[in-house]
C-alpha cells in the first residue's frame, strides 16, 4: 500500500499543477510526473496555461479553440489553426539544430543563432514535447512592439531650421534613410500626392498602418534629396527577432540613417538587451541610429 502510494505521488502532484477537478478528464502527460513537472517549468505562465487547456478531453473543436483563446488572453498569439507563436530560448551554447526543433513540432521563422532564440508556431498540446528537449533552456511568448505614438502632425522642420540648411544646398542628397515604424500601407497615396517620392524602397514587409508613411513624409519634407526605405513591424513583422533583421536588413540596404518608433517592454532596463545589441553593432558601423522616447504628443512631450 505504501508503495503504491508512492508510485501515484507524482502524479497527484501534476493533477494539482494541472489545477482540474475530478469532474474533468485530463491526458496523462509522457514520463514521471517528475519530468512532466520539468517540463512545465521550462514554459512561461501562459503558455503553461495553454498546454493544460490543450490536454483537456472529451471537448468539441469550437471548445477547445474557445478554451485556448481564452487561456492566451492578450500576451499569445493564436493562428487559425490554434497554434502558438513561442520563443525557444536554448541553454547557452547549445547547438541550434533546425531538424530536431522540428520534429518536436516546431515550424521555425527565425533561428537567431547569436542569441540562441527561435521564433515559430507550435500547437499547444507538443509543448511538453518542445520544452522536454535537453537543449532548450525556457518557451515564452515573443517580445511583440508597441509604436510610440504621436498625436499631431510635426513642426519639426521649423524647430529642427532644416529650411535654413535647404536654403543653402543641404538637401540630403547621397543620404538613404531607413524607416522602421507600423506600416506604410497607403504610401501610394502620398506619392500621388507629392508628400513622397516614387521609389520608396520596401524591406521585408510594408506592415500594417501608416504611421511610416507618416514619418517617410516627416524625413521627405526635411531632406527632399534622400533616399529612403521602409520596414515594417505590425501584422507579419513585430516581434523582436523582426525588429533585429529590419534593422540588420536596412543596415545591408545601404541605409545611413535609420529611424524607429519602435518599444518592446520585455528589454531588460539595466543592461543593453538584444535590440539595443543590434542597434549598437549597426551604430558602430557607421550607421546613424535614432529612435523615439516618450513621443506621445502632449502625454509625454516634457
Amino acid at each position: 500500500m505504501e508503495l503504491g502510494l508512492k508510485r501515484m505521488l507524482p502524479w497527484l502532484a501534476f493533477g494539482c499543477l494541472l489545477g482540474g477537478g475530478m469532474a474533468t478528464a485530463v491526458a496523462a502527460p509522457q514520463g514521471s510526473g517528475l519530468v512532466a513537472f520539468k517540463t512545465e517549468q521550462k514554459l512561461d505562465a501562459t503558455l503553461a496555461a495553454l498546454l493544460r487547456e490543450s490536454m483537456v478531453l472529451a471537448r468539441t473543436h469550437d471548445a477547445r479553440s474557445a478554451a485556448l483563446r481564452q487561456a492566451a488572453g492578450r500576451l499569445a498569439r493564436l493562428n487559425d489553426r490554434d497554434a502558438v507563436q513561442v520563443y525557444v530560448r536554448l541553454h547557452r551554447g547549445a547547438a541550434l539544430v533546425p531538424s530536431v526543433l522540428r520534429a518536436a513540432g516546431l515550424q521555425i521563422e527565425i533561428a537567431n543563432e547569436r542569441y540562441g532564440i527561435v521564433q515559430g508556431w507550435i500547437a499547444p498540446d507538443a509543448l511538453a514535447a518542445l520544452a522536454q528537449l535537453s537543449s532548450v533552456r525556457r518557451v515564452t511568448v515573443p517580445d511583440y512592439a508597441f509604436t510610440r505614438t504621436g498625436s499631431v502632425n510635426s513642426q519639426g522642420d521649423v524647430q529642427l531650421r532644416a529650411h535654413d540648411l535647404r536654403g543653402v544646398g543641404i538637401t540630403g542628397a547621397n543620404v538613404k534613410v531607413g524607416v522602421i515604424s507600423d506600416g506604410a500601407i497607403n504610401r501610394a497615396t502620398a506619392v500621388s500626392s507629392g508628400d513622397l517620392p516614387a521609389g520608396v524602397q520596401i524591406v521585408n514587409s510594408p506592415g500594417d498602418g501608416d504611421e511610416g508613411t507618416a514619418m517617410l513624409e516627416i524625413v521627405h519634407d526635411l531632406a527632399p534629396g534622400a533616399s529612403l526605405a521602409f520596414c515594417g513591424v505590425a501584422a507579419a513583422v513585430d516581434t523582436s527577432l523582426q525588429f533585429i533583421q529590419c534593422v540588420q536588413d536596412l543596415d545591408t540596404a545601404g541605409a545611413d540613417i535609420i529611424v524607429d518608433d519602435i518599444g518592446f517592454f520585455l528589454e531588460p532596463y539595466f543592461e543593453d538587451g538584444m535590440v539595443a545589441q543590434a542597434v549598437k553593432t549597426a551604430a558602430t558601423g557607421g550607421v546613424d541610429y535614432v529612435t523615439a522616447a516618450g513621443n506621445n504628443a502632449d502625454g509625454q512631450y516634457y
